[in-house]
């Protein structure tokens, strides 16, 4: 991407890469562990946290996959990043 990102908020480490939302946004960042400049956006769709925005992720290594919720969020999504 190129640029620095702002507002990075609950990061998560799943033993290849650093899972991190951003803040006020749809948005979950996936940064390679030994390449900080190597990051890949992820846009979670609306239906994750209708009304609101998530804003935090939880990974579970026994399941192989994330927690997603947010202050406004109903509900606890699972997801899955490729």
């Amino acid at each position: 991407m190129g640029q620095p990102v702002k507002r990075l908020n609950e990061l998560e480490f799943d033993g290849t890469y650093i899972w991190a939302n951003q803040w006020q946004t749809p948005h979950v960042y996936r940064i390679l562990e030994r390449d900080p400049s190597n990051v890949v956006r992820y846009t979670l769709p609306a239906e994750v946290c209708p009304g609101g925005t998530p804003n935090g992720i939880a990974w579970d290594g026994d399941q192989g996959i994330f927690f997603v919720t947010g202050q406004a969020c109903e509900k606890i999504w699972k997801a899955r990043f490729q």
